[in-house]
């Protein structure tokens, strides 16, 4: 078995990685998560679409985590 080591005791926020450090960035309003769901019965109608913005889904972690 290989002796791989990957950051040994080094520590690192997500989080911070992906939603802070973007919205320290200026990319706040950007869209995070483009989600597309199935289209409607109707051809032609579309699906639903959400969008979520790095804010958005910051504040949604923020939420979550104090909840």
């Amino acid at each position: 078995m290989p002796d791989a080591k990957w950051f040994v005791a080094g520590k690192t926020n997500l989080s911070y990685n992906c939603l802070d450090g973007q919205i320290k960035a200026g990319r706040g309003q950007k869209v995070a998560i483009l989600w597309e769901g199935e289209p409607e019965a109707q051809p032609g109608t579309g699906g639903e679409v959400r969008r979520i913005t790095y804010q958005q889904l910051k504040d949604d972690v923020c939420r979550f985590a104090t909840a």
